[in-house]
């Protein structure tokens, strides 16, 4: 059985995914998440092999995407709604003082 291409953007977002999942292993000592999740530390290494890929791939073509706890996550519309708002304020005096608390 072979294994179905994925597309760009899965491929795309399963390597952020998998750059970001590394990126944390790397600033945290391994049997600290062993411990974490009641694993070995030899299976987070075994992890580092090819599983870590593996649920990168699955989170992929779920549509999901791996975030660090410090982050916010805004929905895409909200986001331009908020863009469009801040570009109107700093056009509008008025505006920008009541939106970010300046002198009227």
């Amino acid at each position: 059985m072979s294994i179905p291409e994925v597309s760009a953007d899965h491929s795309e977002r399963a390597r952020k995914n998998e750059q970001i999942i590394l990126c944390s292993l790397s600033h945290l000592k391994q049997c600290e998440v062993a411990n974490r999740i009641g694993v070995d530390i030899s299976t987070i290494s075994r992890m580092k092999d090819g599983e870590i890929q593996k649920l990168s791939n699955f989170l992929a073509a779920c549509d999901l995407k791996v975030v660090g706890i410090n982050k916010i996550c805004v929905d895409s519309d909200e986001l331009n709604m908020l863009r469009q708002t801040y570009a109107r304020a700093v056009q509008n005096p008025h505006l920008s003082a009541l939106l970010f608390g300046g002198d009227e």
